[in-house]
């Protein structure tokens, strides 16, 4: 049977930091960075009082952290500086793939140890908290793949050895501060661009696209001395293609249709010049017919957007507590959904009343098993409806709910360590298996985590909550540290904040009480222009879905009346522009008149150089329309190159006004933290 063939080779993808290799050449062996063999050494670690000892007979660095008491510091530390290399061995790891040590603490109770880089002395860097354990030796290896998300490793300046308000007072014992190399990388990488959901094959699609990534120098190789084979095989049928590789990585698609309905087997395979197999990687997929799709309640199509009933749905809800009135307050908004925490805990019968209730109202229920995960004791004692254990627990409540037709999907994990991902692989699996017609979402909060993740859900969640403390652009940046983890292959709904971090310091606080300056100083709730200008930013870096955290917190501050109602408001944008955010026609950033032209890398685009204003331009239904977002807290005069002839003057949505425009350039004025979205009009 004669083939149909897509095939594209793609330039190499650029760094981002979630994603760096180690850099060529490798280190070719362990680097020991600190010498505690003199008192001149040891005495270099400043903050805390250190002393030199000794462990096994080797030298050893000594401090004790001080139990925290209100007032005191809460990250007490010791300090390293490079300073020229006498204070460490090496300032650029880039080489390198771990940072190790070995770690001692005294006493009978587990101690707190986190573990800083720092590409600038006194600068904050990459963290990396460890539970030590008394009385043995604890070996922490630090990923520097990791690391790399924000501390620049080829100019590593300071290290940080610290605790987060002790418990306790304890005394820490380090030794054996090492770099390590890295192992040889496989020379091909694969990746299965599409099918993005669940290895399922949709009939209007019918096509399989795999992403290969190389690392030829490592096997002193080049691009041009390898080729790419895709072979897909169903029901005795097989469709086959390949191509070449002119740089270190490449796309090849293969059309699908004239394979049977059914199990299907892709099989990517990278060959030298003698046809020899270097590499390959076989996925078992599932071609769908048509019926079988009408009858998936929900999915995500191959553009990354929710499909219910067969329609295309943007999620734009709120984190809940299963309160039927706030529940129903939701339900009179713009709002679609709600992500309840402690559904396990109604009865079933009352939870069977609560969905018919939201589907009544047209609300859309993201189930909450994030309290049954495995190794969760939240129901260890009481079960569930008579059933005990974890498994046993999730397995039937998947059975009971189901089929209801306001169920939107299942949440798996809110913020689990990278250690659990093998776990939550697992858990991720059972439900799917169970239930294929409700896809999995979960939430993570460490973006250099999230590569570990990816085969634990369909839908990526990050949760960003900026404000006082950090920049607007948190937003963004974490839109596409999901981006880039995902590399376009999964949706990420992102979750918005709606709360005030004072509400939840100290830990166990009223979080209905009256905020004191220093509260709204150090933990204040959004404003309008900043809640504003983060749903935008996530929007403008191809959000799927926002789910705000959280009603319940909200609904308690002092100005949640005022705050629901703007709420509201820019849930109704959100709303009015959901036909254009669903549209699978996004046709990037604009380039600012004078800057260079936006360019696709990978799944995501790149703009250079770095403006304040962040865009995304698409069409829906033959009219192009622009979200412009000023993410700096300072005025801004604009001007964007669309890309065609414009009218004099551009609508400018949802503020009753025009902006002006001559020839290809529209021109606008943004206040601080300002968002205009242009109906641009008919484009080419």
């Amino acid at each position: 049977m004669r083939p149909t063939v897509l095939a594209c080779c793609a330039a190499a993808l650029l760094a981002h930091a979630n994603c760096l290799a180690v850099v060529l050449p490798r280190a070719q062996g362990p680097l020991t960075l600190c010498d505690f063999s003199t008192e001149e050494a040891v005495a270099r670690w400043t903050g805390l009082p250190c002393e030199r000892t000794e462990v096994d007979g080797k030298p050893a660095l000594r401090f004790t952290f001080p139990r925290w008491e209100e007032g005191a510091n809460q990250w007490p530390a010791v300090y390293l500086s490079y300073e020229d290399g006498k204070g460490f061995a090496a300032t650029d790891w880039s080489h390198y793939a771990d940072l190790a040590l070995e770690v001692r603490i005294d006493g009978e109770q587990t101690g707190d140890l986190a573990i800083e880089l720092r590409d600038t002395a006194g600068q904050n860097g990459y963290a990396l908290h460890h539970d030590v354990e008394p009385g043995r030796a604890n070996r922490i290896v630090m990923s520097l793949d990791d690391a790399a998300a924000e501390a620049k490793l080829e100019h590593i300046q300071q290290i940080v050895l610290y605790a987060s308000q002790p418990k306790h007072t304890y005394t820490v014992t380090v030794s054996a501060i090492q770099l390590l190399p890295g192992e040889r990388p496989p020379l091909a990488t694969f990746d299965l661009a599409y099918p993005n959901y669940r290895g399922l094959i949709f009939p209007r699609v019918n096509r399989v696209e795999v992403d290969v990534t190389l690392q030829p120098e490592e096997y002193d190789l080049t691009p041009a001395d390898l080729r790419l084979e895709l072979t897909c095989r169903g029901q005795g049928e097989q469709v086959a293609g390949r191509t070449g590789f002119t740089q270190s990585s490449a796309r090849l698609a293969v059309r699908t249709r004239d394979l049977p309905a059914g199990a299907v087997s892709v099989t990517a395979k990278v060959t030298g010049r003698d046809a020899q197999a270097l590499g390959e990687r076989t996925w078992a997929l599932r071609k769908f017919t048509p019926d079988e799709v009408s009858k998936t309640s929900v999915y995500i199509d191959e553009h990354n957007n929710t499909i219910v009933d067969g329609k295309p749905f943007f999620p734009l809800g709120w984190y809940g507590g299963g309160s039927v009135s706030q529940a129903a307050e939701i339900a009179d908004s713009p709002f679609n959904c709600i992500l309840d925490y402690g559904t396990n805990g109604k009865p079933k019968a009352d939870m069977l009343a609560y969905l018919d209730m939201l589907h009544e109202k047209g609300l859309k229920l993201i189930y909450c098993l994030n309290d049954v995960y495995p190794g969760a004791t939240y129901y260890a004692e009481s079960g569930w409806e008579g059933v005990k254990g974890n498994e046993a627990i999730a397995d039937a409540v998947v059975a009971a709910y189901r089929d209801h037709p306001a169920l939107l999907a299942w949440y798996l994990n809110d913020e689990r360590p990278k250690s659990m991902a093998p776990k939550m692989r697992e858990y991720y699996e059972r439900i799917r298996d169970a239930d294929p017609n409700h896809p999995c979402y979960i939430v993570l909060c460490t973006m250099p985590e999230l590569k570990y993740f990816l085969d634990t859900t369909d839908v990526m969640g990050v949760d960003p909550y900026p404000v006082p403390q950090s920049p607007v652009t948190r937003v963004s940046d974490w839109m596409e540290w999901a981006n880039t983890a995902t590399g376009g292959r999964m949706p990420t709904w992102l979750v918005p904040q709606a709360f005030a971090w004072y509400q939840h310091h100290p830990p166990g606080s009223d979080r209905a009480r009256i905020p004191t300056e220093q509260d709204l100083r150090t933990g204040r709730a959004p404003t309008y222009e900043e809640g504003r200008c983060m749903a935008y930013l996530a929007l403008a870096h191809g959000a799927k879905g926002l789910i705000y955290w959280c009603y319940y917190n909200m609904r308690v501050l002092p100005q949640y009346e005022e705050m629901w109602g703007w709420m509201k408001r820019i849930g109704e944008e959100v709303k009015a522009l959901s036909p254009v955010l669903l549209s699978p026609e996004d046709l990037g950033p604009v380039p600012e008149s004078g800057d260079t032209i936006p360019i696709r890398n990978g799944a995501n685009w790149v703009m250079s150089p770095d403006s304040s204003i962040h865009t995304k331009l698409k069409r829906c239904d033959g009219r192009l329309y622009l979200i412009a977002v000023n993410a700096a807290r300072e005025p801004y005069e604009a001007a964007f190159d669309v890309g065609h002839a414009l009218l004099p003057e551009v609508d400018v949505m949802f503020e009753g006004r025009k902006a002006s425009a001559q020839g290809r350039e529209l021109t606008d004025h943004f206040e601080p933290l300002a968002v205009h979205v242009y109906d641009v009009g008919k484009g080419g």
